[in-house]
């Protein structure tokens, strides 16, 4: 009655000699093992019941073999991938043209307090902070998904700013160099991707933000730099970095005469920067790497203000004096001054503005240290990354004019600049030999000895 008999016996003995070649055939014995049992004793009976009760325990125990270790091929997939998506976005925040780091003001989203209009404008906001944020949390299991998110940070910059202006050209080349990593990234992928991945993700709803599917992954290594924060608000900059430096006593304040309103606060070591006209103005955090090989950031020894190669930057608006047609001003309208004298222990100062579009033009007046006269030195002034000359300056060369060896008085220097909508970058950068009399003319200006640098970072935010 019973063609082919088989037991558990039979089964496990199969099992020891490694006779299943898949879980197919091991799940055909069970069933002919109750379809046996169900064929030669009667329906309802005890046996009958127990071997369909034997034939369901394997089934839902081969289930949960199958989700069990299913998923661990995926996760470990997963971790690849997180880890890649990782080390894209660490290679775009470290990521620097020229010396200039892009990523600082695609770090976090602009405040719905400072710009509400990046609200309306933006629909869907994103920035690295954030992207971070969301692969940590193992919301983007796949390149798509990541990319989708990743690309908001380029297209929203450009969709508003003004065409042209640094962010709106920074998006770009941040764009270019996230395109080229990820597809360097995904070649170097073990793992080939599981059958199924794509389905255990819409389960997990990983893509979609929902819930998150915990894994009992490595934690994953912290990079070797410091992340810093800077957000792309002006008006209310946020101090991220680890390491802070010691505020020293606030100075005497500086003044602008004839000043309605003044607005100070102290970069770093307490100096005041006096501001007049229809302008903010806060404090830039720097970066945690140097932009120059070599520079040093604080004073040496003994050193003060007193002794800085730039002794102070001075921004004043200009009234337009073009007959073209220019949009009317508002009435009422003033002029600003902004006053950034040195710092008494810091080398390196940023600072940051937002102003109204009709202040577009300005003029920047650099005061160099008196004992420059006699000493070789350089002065680089550049705004959005392109050099600029003197309208006006003191001192006709960099190199000592010994017939005025004697000259006790400060270099001037002024410089015209025509601003862009949206963001500027104006940089100024001030190096000098060593102050150990005449120098010697070299074949190379930068040949230096115990060359000093200086450094100012200004970022102005025209308006629209």
């Amino acid at each position: 009655m019973i063609e082919a008999p088989i037991s558990i016996h039979e089964i496990t003995t199969k099992i020891n000699k490694g006779i299943y070649e898949d879980v197919d055939s091991f799940v055909n014995d069970f069933e002919l093992m109750k379809e046996n049992a169900q064929s030669y004793n009667e329906k309802g009976s005890e046996i009958y019941e127990d071997a369909e009760r034997v034939k369901q325990i394997v089934l839902e125990k081969i289930e949960e073999w199958n989700a069990k270790h299913g998923d661990e091929g995926k996760e470990k997939y997963f971790e690849q991938v997180k880890k890649a998506e990782l080390s894209v976005i660490d290679e775009l925040v470290n990521y620097k043209q020229r010396g200039r780091k892009l990523s600082d003001l695609f770090m976090d989203i602009p405040s719905k307090d400072d710009y509400p209009d990046y609200h309306v404008v933006i629909t869907s906001p994103m920035a690295f902070n954030d992207l971070r944020q969301e692969v940590e949390e193992g919301k983007l299991k796949d390149f798509d998904s990541f990319t989708e998110r990743a690309l908001l940070i380029f297209t929203n910059a450009r969709a508003y700013n003004e065409e042209g202006s640094q962010v709106y050209q920074d998006s770009l080349v941040l764009e270019k160099q996230f395109n080229q990593r990820l597809e360097k990234v995904k070649s170097k992928i073990k793992m080939e991707k599981p059958a199924g991945y794509d389905e255990w993700i819409a389960k997990s709803g990983a893509s979609s933000g929902g819930s998150v599917l915990k894994l009992k992954l490595k934690q994953q290594e912290k990079q070797s730099t410091p992340q810093t924060k800077v957000k792309l608000s002006l008006k209310k900059q946020q101090r991220e970095e680890q390491q802070d430096v010691k505020e020293e006593a606030s100075a005497e304040p500086t003044t602008v005469a004839a000043a309605d309103e003044q607005s100070a606060m102290g970069v770093d070591d307490g100096t005041t920067n006096v501001l007049t006209g229809d302008v903010t103005m806060e404090e830039v955090e720097e970066e945690k790497k140097p932009r120059y090989v070599d520079e040093n950031r604080t004073r040496a020894e003994g050193k003060t203000d007193a002794d800085a190669l730039i002794k102070s930057v001075s921004m004043t608006s200009i009234i337009p004096t073009s007959k073209a047609p220019q949009k009317a001003l508002p009435a009422g309208t003033d002029l600003f001054q902004a006053i950034m004298p040195a710092s008494k222990s810091r080398t390196v100062q940023s600072f940051a503005y937002h102003i109204p579009y009709y202040h577009h033009s300005v003029n920047v007046n650099v005061t160099l240290h008196e004992s420059l006269n006699t000493r070789h030195h350089e002065l680089i002034v550049q705004l959005n990354s392109r050099a600029l000359s003197p309208i006006y300056s003191s001192h006709s060369s960099n190199w000592v004019d010994t017939e005025n060896i004697n000259n006790e008085k400060p270099i001037q220097s002024r410089y015209e600049l025509r601003l862009a909508p949206g963001l500027n970058e104006v940089e100024i950068v001030a190096n000098a030999a060593a102050a150990r009399g005449l120098p010697t003319r070299q074949s190379t200006a930068h040949q230096y000895t115990n060359e000093e640098s200086e450094r100012y970072t200004i970022w102005i935010n025209l308006g629209r």
